[in-house]
């Protein structure tokens, strides 16, 4: 203290005046109070947004930003408070105001700026504004998690040579980023090409290379050999949930659909309130029938996370096997609003627009699946749509060019298969088309019932049969056992027909096409037994 009044006498003194020194203005006093201040109260601001304090933290920095327009660093720290907060267009005009005052200086940094600026405006869905932010950023200052959000908006604007260099400049950064393996295998990135840069921090995971082989391979819609892979992960780690969707995922996909439910509901098992792939695990309980499960995992999902789009599908998936078309597609929607860029919220709302006879409704929705993602199920929706609306050479193109991306995926030979089917001079090249397609994934129901439906128009009814019988080897499900017999009627197999009638009618009392089809059958049989009585009376009075 004693030093202190004397600092405070001398500066004061009439001799400090007398050497020269100007005592400081009232004015300049107060300015530099409130800078202090200020530096202070941005310091303590800094603290709270680190301990996740965003509301304490924007409430003070307000006075900051009213007392204030030069300084970055009040503008910086207000736009972290604003941007915890979710405010997300509130952050961009602090952010925006930073960016200006660090205009200003050729040696400010503005990359972390830049970073949350891009952040806000894909919270907001500006897209083109996230890009303008990410491409100010030098790519020099780029990190990993910059260079995949770039990647992935070039991808949705088919800048692919451009999104393939900043996913591998990603990779290259940071080796074990395997979130940008998906999206480079989509780009048909070549399998060497991911693993190779992988392998520079991963060589001591033994179970790395095989866990990106199979995401590559599942990515570039080679289901099967991807399930052989994982296979063996599987075995290796039985108690790894993300293993047991993944290997769902793809059994799903080739057609195992009882091993498929066995592997989600195992994941289920190890964590209940997982959410990542339960869509597809709905999309199984669907094909099965199963109302009762399918009703628990919604309820289940949309308790864990309403927030996500995978319990919304679950409920449109169950409100359809309810028969409530219209309840379907509203859950539909409601997985779109909540996240567009979730494709299988479309390809949902598609399918059901198809199923209802909406066809230029459904395509429209198809078309936006393909903007997300150009994936098998995406084109799947557009071939059918066109094949509805007569549009066969649209039909024809979308599928050559599914094939073109995934060479690899039996469903896009289907797909050839089918457009090519809706020619008259199409049938023997959709033969080949379907034939390929059923070597690929001999489980695929829409393989098999494209590929009969192709012999039956070349009369080739015998080997329809084969087809059919050595599907239901694989799977047994009721509409084959229906079709199965409709093939033995058509050969005048009654006995064989009637078996797969009443096969058909045991897994399900209800299937329409197998009573009707009994019925028929009933009457040609005695149609038959009475024409042979006549024959019979007519040999007698002969």
């Amino acid at each position: 203290n004693t030093q202190q009044d004397k600092t405070n006498i001398s500066s004061s003194s009439p001799s400090r005046k007398k050497s020269g020194a100007k005592a400081l203005s009232p004015r300049k006093r107060r300015r530099d109070s409130t800078m202090n201040s200020t530096a202070e109260l941005v310091y303590q601001c800094r603290l709270l947004n680190n301990q996740n304090l965003y509301a304490s933290a924007a409430s003070l920095a307000s006075f900051a930003v009213g007392n204030t327009q030069q300084d970055i660093e009040v503008f910086v720290v207000y736009g972290n408070s604003l941007f915890g907060l979710g405010e997300y267009k509130r952050a961009i005009g602090a952010y925006r105001r930073a960016q200006e005052l660090m205009s200003m200086s050729r040696d400010a940094d503005a990359t972390d700026i830049l970073w949350k600026l891009s952040e806000c405006h894909r919270q907001v869905g500006d897209f083109s504004a996230q890009l303008s932010a990410l491409e100010a950023i030098p790519a020099e200052s780029r990190n990993a998690v910059m260079n995949i959000s770039l990647g992935k908006l070039y991808q949705r604007l088919n800048i692919e040579s451009v999104a393939v260099s900043c996913l591998l400049d990603a990779l290259e950064a940071c080796p074990l980023a395997i979130e940008a393996v998906e999206t480079l295998a989509i780009l048909n990135v070549k399998e060497q090409d991911i693993v190779s840069r992988i392998l520079k921090h991963g060589t001591q995971f033994s179970w790395l290379v095989p866990f990106v082989t199979a995401k590559v391979q599942a990515a570039q819609a080679d289901h099967r050999a991807a399930l052989e892979t994982l296979k063996n992960l599987a075995h290796q780690f039985p108690d790894n949930s993300e293993l047991c969707c993944a290997v769902g995922v793809c059994q799903l996909e080739v057609g195992n659909l009882q091993d498929a439910i066995n592997n989600f509901a195992q994941a289920r098992k190890l964590e209940p309130h997982g959410v990542k792939d339960m869509d597809q695990y709905a999309q199984a309980l669907l094909a099965a029938g199963d109302a009762g499960t399918l009703n628990q995992l919604t309820h289940s999902l949309l308790e864990a996370a309403p927030g996500r789009p995978e319990g919304w599908l679950a409920g449109s998936m169950y409100m359809q096997l309810k028969d409530d078309r219209d309840k379907a597609i509203e859950y539909a929607d409601k997985a779109i609003q909540v996240d567009p860029r979730f494709q299988e919220g479309f390809l949902r709302k598609g399918a059901l627009l198809l199923d209802r006879g909406q066809h230029e409704l459904a395509l429209g929705t198809f078309r936006k699946a393909l903007e997300v993602r150009r994936s098998v199920g995406a084109y799947q929706g557009a071939v059918r749509s066109f094949i509805a609306l007569e549009r066969v050479k649209e039909a024809l193109s979308s599928a050559k060019e599914a094939l073109q991306r995934m060479p690899r995926n039996g469903k896009a030979f289907w797909l050839v298969g089918l457009a090519l089917s809706q020619l008259p001079e199409g049938l023997e090249k959709a033969k080949v088309a379907l034939d390929r397609a059923r070597q690929m994934n001999p489980a695929c129901p829409d393989t098999i019932s494209a590929l009969v439906d192709v012999l039956m128009q070349q009369e080739r009814l015998e080997e329809a049969a084969e087809q059919l019988v050595a599907f239901l080897r694989i799977r047994d499900r009721d509409d084959f056992h229906a079709r199965l017999a409709d093939v033995y009627v058509r050969i005048h197999k009654y006995d064989l027909a009637l078996n797969e009638y009443h096969k058909a009618l045991a897994l399900n009392p209800r299937l329409e096409a197998a009573r009707a089809g009994l019925d028929r059958l009933e009457a040609l049989i005695k149609a038959r037994d009475r024409q042979g009585t006549n024959m019979s009376h007519e040999l007698d009075d002969g």
